[in-house]
């Protein structure tokens, strides 16, 4: 994503995973996420943890939108060009509908 947010404060009821955690639930590597993240495919957020301290966070929807994309480039072979694309005519589906 072009720029980055100012960091949130998190409510205690918003659910937010820590780049380590989706890491694990998805079976990728942190890199690979980063990766996703310049190339605008996912979003993150930023929250603020302490005082000084502000930690790199996803949505359940980004969860999600990684899952889908390691499943579109590994079970599909899809390279990330194209993983873009399919995306893309997904949301406009979605919109649509």
């Amino acid at each position: 994503m072009t720029g980055r947010k100012r960091p949130q404060t998190a409510s205690p009821t918003t659910v937010i995973y820590s780049i380590t955690t989706v890491s694990k639930l998805v079976n990728i590597h942190s890199r690979t996420i980063v990766k996703y993240e310049q190339l605008g495919l996912i979003k993150e957020e930023w929250i603020v943890v302490e005082e000084a301290s502000r930690q790199r966070c996803y949505m359940p929807e980004a969860v999600e939108r990684i899952r889908k994309i390691k499943s579109l480039t590994t079970d599909l072979g899809v390279n990330l060009a194209g993983v873009e694309v399919i995306l893309h005519l997904l949301e406009q589906l979605e919109r649509k509908q």
